[in-house]
């Protein structure tokens, strides 16, 4: 179960490739293949709940079901994300992506309402299949209305474009001194703004592989920490409380997104989104230590449970927008694709990890190790090193992209 749910989400792996196609073909094209690699699967794992026999001698079959349908569900994901951030201006882009992840955080607690509530407690058996085929449904309906309705406003993506430029030499002209050069700088870069970035100009830029490390780091504690939650709780033996406890991290990720997106556009000018970046990992950071040391005491498992909502909603509502603003919005599809490829590596090497800690720390004739925050420590501590690691290196980036403003504060600007 483990495996295919892991599969379900290693779809992941594969965010580049939407990335750049999205970049050269547009939104609908990649929504239409979405829905011809989301839907099928769903629908071929729904007759699997009424031919076990055979499923049960070709399990891998099964496998490939999820992780198709996970790719399918990354580029339909990644494509609304990357059309919604082009086609606002900066000043709101942030607003849009918290709305985006808020919606992306509530609703997998509104299909499980849907399930225990409805297809579980309903007469018929077959309640995995029911569920595959709303899934199919769900996600066809979605990506048909997102390829009839979804378009790039060209004009929106022009017009946000210029107002970096002119925010950007307005700052510049208080110089009288540095005018003429500014002049020369700003020609550059109106070039550079209607290309974009190179893949060659952005992996030669260490910028983008502090970004990548931060991003994966980041992820690597959220979703661990997130996925094997109730197995913390089992072991402390706070089981009894999985049902409120787990409700927590999504309410709390989506009153970050909502929150988080309105203080970072309204404050775009005197505090930049990289700072508001920092507080996630320092979240994440805070997160796993209070659950390596007090996981035991409910209060205080509820409080890392807030932390790393919070830490999520920051990360889904910021990330992009750094992303789109430092690297350009024009090659955002591929950049943003890139470091989700290498996020999903993360996440699946970290979760492969604290399982394999976590079995180490169980007894041969059990299935649950049942013997306290021993359990789970030595997976937690691996949580808590990534969560140091992404809070050092935010904090070079900030110090690196302080330096470069100081120096040239032109080019960042215009992208």
């Amino acid at each position: 179960v483990e495996i295919h749910s892991s599969l379900l989400a290693g779809g992941f792996g594969l965010s580049f490739l939407p990335g750049i196609l999205f970049d050269r073909y547009g939104p609908t094209w990649i929504i239409l293949l979405g829905l011809l690699l989301t839907v099928p699967p769903y629908v071929f794992l729904w007759t699997a709940s009424n031919n076990v026999l055979f499923y049960s001698r070709n399990i891998w079959l099964v496998a490939i079901y999820f992780l198709i349908a996970g790719t399918g569900s990354v580029f339909v994901f990644t494509t609304v994300l990357t059309t919604n951030i082009k086609n606002f201006a900066p000043k709101n882009r942030s607003k849009i992506v918290g709305l985006l992840g808020a919606v992306y955080a509530g609703s997998p607690s509104i299909i499980s309402v849907i399930y225990y509530q409805t297809l579980q407690q309903s007469q018929a058996s077959d309640s995995f299949g029911s569920a595959m085929m709303l899934f199919a449904m769900c996600f066809g309906c979605v990506c048909l209305f997102y390829i009839i309705f979804l378009r790039l406003d060209t004009k929106s993506i022009q017009s946000g474009s210029e107002e970096i430029l002119i925010s950007s030499v307005e700052d510049q002209m208080s110089s009288r001194e540095m005018k003429t050069f500014n002049t020369f700088e700003r020609e550059e870069d109106e070039v550079q703004a209607s290309v974009g970035v190179s893949v060659k100009q952005l992996f030669s830029d260490k910028r983008y592989w502090l970004i990548l490390c931060i991003s994966g780091f980041i992820s690597v504690v959220g979703t661990t920490f997130r996925n094997h939650l109730t197995v913390i709780t089992k072991s402390v033996g706070l089981s009894q409380f999985d049902e409120s406890i787990v409700i927590i991290i999504p309410i709390s990720d989506i009153i970050a997104c909502i929150l988080i997106g309105v203080i970072s556009d309204s404050m775009r000018e005197r505090v930049p989104r990289i700072y508001i970046l920092l507080l996630a990992c320092v979240s994440f950071t805070v997160c796993p230590i209070l659950a390596m040391i007090w996981g035991n005491i409910y209060w205080v498992l509820c409080i890392a449970t807030v932390l790393s909502g919070i830490g999520t909603g920051i990360f889904w509502t910021i990330f992009p927008a750094v992303v789109s603003e430092m690297f350009h919005v024009n090659n955002l599809g591929r950049n943003w694709g890139i470091a989700m490829s290498l996020t999903s590596l993360l996440r699946w090497a970290a979760q492969e990890t604290f399982g394999a800690l976590y079995d180490n720390n169980t007894p041969k004739d059990s299935i649950y190790c049942e013997s306290g925050i021993a359990c789970v420590r030595s997976g937690l501590f691996i949580l808590v090193i990534s969560g140091v690691l992404s809070l050092v290196l935010s904090v070079i980036l900030i110090i690196k992209e302080n330096k470069i403003k100081c120096c040239n504060p032109t080019d960042q600007d215009s992208l």
